[in-house]
């Protein structure tokens, strides 16, 4: 709604989720990037926008903060530097909101035979 009085908005902050969670993965909280603008025709238009805003925020790490990107990838994670720099050369998969449902639904019947599976071979 504030996006209409105004050409772009921007927010970035801590995300909190009350819902019940029926697996370990699920995230109560967390950081979240939200964009909203009133010129925007397509959801691709807004998937633009968040894809090169995370890719800006990516090279503005690698450029300016270069020791400490240094120093996480030697002391916990070896492969940070590359997972960083393949980010910024790819393009983003985007897929339809039908194709998401379909992937989802797969996952979700997936976990339950798997679940199914292990809880009926003991």
């Amino acid at each position: 709604m504030i996006a209409c009085g105004m050409t772009s908005v921007y927010t970035f902050g801590p995300t909190f989720r009350a819902e019940k969670s029926q697996t370990r993965r699920h995230l109560a909280e967390f950081w979240m990037f939200e964009a909203e603008s009133c010129n925007f025709e397509a959801m691709d238009d807004l998937t633009q926008v968040i894809e090169k805003s995370i890719k800006w925020t990516l090279e503005h790490l690698l450029d300016k903060f270069a020791e400490d990107i240094h120093y996480f990838h030697t002391t916990f994670s070896p492969e940070a530097q590359a997972h960083i720099q393949t980010a910024l050369k790819t393009d983003f998969v985007r897929f339809s909101m039908h194709v998401f449902t379909l992937k989802w639904n797969c996952h979700q019947l997936c976990a339950r035979v798997c679940n199914f599976v292990s809880n009926n071979t003991r």
